[in-house]
């Protein structure tokens, strides 16, 4: 993929905010790639070289979500039980 100035100038200037952010944050090596990973598309990923994406991560996200959610319907709403459908 050829990238045009605009498209140039728009990969450095995020670059450098990133740069900027994370150190800012102080956020570890490790950290920032679950950072980009976080942010970074399906789609994209399939049009620049399969880079990591979002989907194991949001996959992951969901179940801890549905797990919260539970703990505390249980633990809030006891008479509710196991006849919520």
């Amino acid at each position: 993929m050829k990238l045009n100035k605009k498209d140039l100038l728009f990969w450095n200037q995020l670059s450098n905010f990133l740069s900027q952010f994370f150190d800012l944050i102080k956020l570890q090596d490790e950290d920032k790639f679950v950072f980009v990973t976080a942010f970074t598309h399906k789609s994209f990923s399939n049009e620049n070289n399969n880079c990591p994406h979002n989907d194991y991560l949001e996959f992951i996200g969901d179940g801890v979500l549905q797990f919260i959610v539970t703990d505390w319907i249980l633990d809030n709403h006891p008479q509710w039980g196991a006849r919520i459908s």
